[in-house]
């Protein structure tokens, strides 16, 4: 019986190996992929990873303060400066303009744990409610396209948009996100869930309705049908309240784990706060704030994130040159605002 097997086994045999079945038939061997077992490899090798990761970042989370990571350097570091300078440019207009607004992702935790850049961010985040972030709009293209900004309303990502000013079509860049009042001031769990259902339902219909056709250049931007959407999908008809909790514009889809939604008191009163030895205003709670975007900010994240368009921008300016340009601006404009403060203008 034995000798019947193995003389079997010579002509015909099947086997596993590493993540391919071989079969065997009179010494010829055919490999074929097992698709279920290399899917459980990789699934097991990803496990492997995944929990090293978090191994690492227990270590890192306990052993390195994360507020003292040094400053970036070189190339990054000139960005981050002109970028700064940048924002003090867009302070000084709304100040001019009395628009309100506040440090807000990225820009609001830097401020926050380093009182000035993420060491590795390159860019600046902020945020405004509606009616303000309409009428910003044209008085941007108007004071700062005279000196090489571009103001983008609809700037493009996949499922979302946001106002993006972008200098000399270099790696200058502020991006402004829109918050829409709601008709209650706090939301519980439940609500919170049942808000981002309706959030997504919104996001979808507004970019496979009424976007394309704005990227395609057949209409202007479609703010009358994005305002239908909200009144419709968000606020379900009711209107929305002066101390209402803040919902972040349906047009730029956050990820998941990301805060679309912030209660009233966790906003407001805007307080100032520190950002690259200036002072601007932020959100009243940052912990509070900063918890809904990131979770456990304090800790080190488990993928550092860049814009690599920025990065492929920044190669085609001389930031020093630009600095000063826009240190210029910046002198114009803090002339300007003595002068209608003294009641000259």
């Amino acid at each position: 019986m034995q000798n019947r097997n193995n003389f079997i086994q010579n002509i015909f045999s099947i086997k596993n190996v590493d993540a391919n079945k071989v079969i065997c038939i009179l010494g010829i061997k055919i490999k074929f992929r097992n698709r279920k077992r290399k899917h459980q490899l990789m699934q097991n090798q990803i496990q492997y990873l995944s929990d090293r990761l978090d191994t690492m970042q227990y270590i890192i989370n306990n052993t390195i303060d994360i507020s003292s990571f040094a400053k970036a350097e070189g190339q990054l570091r000139l960005n981050q400066i002109a970028n700064a300078k940048a924002l003090k440019i867009f302070d000084l207009i709304c100040k001019k303009y009395n628009i309100q607004y506040w440090l807000d992702c990225g820009t609001f935790l830097g401020a926050v744990r380093h009182k000035g850049f993420i060491p590795w961010d390159d860019d600046i985040d902020l945020g405004i409610l509606r009616d303000d972030y309409n009428k910003i709009i044209p008085i941007l293209k108007e004071e700062l396209e005279q000196y090489g900004f571009a103001i983008d309303e609809g700037a493009n990502y996949e499922w979302s948009s946001i106002l993006r000013i972008i200098y000399k079509k270099s790696s200058i860049q502020i991006d402004i996100f829109p918050y829409d009042r709601y008709y209650k001031s706090n939301l519980n769990i439940k609500e919170q869930e049942d808000l981002t259902k309706r959030f997504y339902i919104a996001n979808n219909e507004f970019y496979k309705k009424y976007y394309p056709k704005y990227r395609d250049g057949k209409t202007s931007y479609p703010r009358k049908e994005l305002k239908n959407l909200i009144n419709n999908q968000i606020l379900e008809g009711n209107l929305p309240i002066q101390n209402g909790a803040l919902i972040r514009g349906i047009e730029f889809r956050f990820l998941d784990n990301e805060g679309k939604f912030a209660n009233y008191d966790t906003v407001y009163p805007l307080k100032e706060i520190e950002f690259e030895d200036s002072m601007y205003l932020s959100p009243n709670n940052p912990d509070q704030y900063l918890c809904c975007l990131y979770g456990n900010w304090k800790n080190f994240p488990k993928c550092i994130y860049t814009h690599k368009d920025i990065a492929e921008r920044a190669r085609n300016i001389d930031l020093n040159k630009e600095i000063k340009n826009l240190d210029n601006i910046i002198l114009k404009y803090k002339k300007e605002l003595n002068n209608y403060n003294k009641g000259e203008v």
